[in-house]
């Protein structure tokens, strides 16, 4: 036989013939396999984000270190008022986290337009749970809005690209509107809840 394999009830043969090319190509048909696993998945499930990093976990976490450095000490040097949206406590420069406000165990990335400096003692407690829209969206949405004004065109290439995989027309306008964020954050946080996680109280 010259086919790939062949299905039995209880089993499946690998032709012989077949080996080397196997072999010499797993990484390939791996990540083939991978690629349209992610796509089928992705396409049955449109509201849940980043599909692929949830089939296949980074062994480590990246930590917020760069963000903190490039984005947030430099928002925080010049609004050193600003409040932590979960515990309306002032946020200290030298003593904050950057958090994700919708957690990273169900959105799987890290990038700027999900990220919020807040309280560093608070955040040992606040987990993997999902922040009532409600109860702080308004706060959030302030603080990235802000953000964004203050950088203006001078905002890092990088988090430019960050906001723009998700806003399309952030260039053309350098601002978002609370109306597109809200259709961005509202649903994941709904998923988020649909899926398992809890809110925060």
């Amino acid at each position: 036989m010259d086919t790939l394999y062949r299905l039995y009830q209880d089993k499946i043969i690998v032709n012989d013939n077949w080996y080397d090319y196997i072999r010499l190509n797993a990484k390939i048909i791996k990540d083939f396999i991978y690629w349209n696993l992610a796509l089928f998945i992705q396409k049955r499930n449109p509201s849940t984000p980043d599909i692929i990093s949830k089939l296949i976990k980074p062994a480590k976490r990246n930590t917020l270190t760069k963000q903190r450095r490039e984005f947030w000490n430099i928002y925080l040097t010049e609004r050193p008022y600003t409040k932590c949206i979960f515990t309306d406590e002032k946020i200290d420069i030298n003593n904050y986290d950057v958090d994700h406000f919708v957690p990273y165990s169900f959105v799987s990335h890290d990038l700027i337009w999900n990220l919020i400096p807040i309280n560093s003692s608070f955040n040992k407690t606040k987990n993997n749970k999902v922040p009532r829209f409600d109860s702080y969206f308004n706060s959030f949405y302030n603080i990235q809005s802000d953000a964004i004004k203050f950088f203006g065109k001078s905002m890092p290439k990088k988090y430019k690209e960050e906001y723009l995989s998700v806003f399309p027309r952030f260039t053309e306008n350098q601002n978002i509107r609370f109306d597109n964020y809200k259709d961005v954050i509202s649903p994941l946080i709904t998923v988020a809840h649909n899926n398992g996680f809890e809110f925060l109280d």
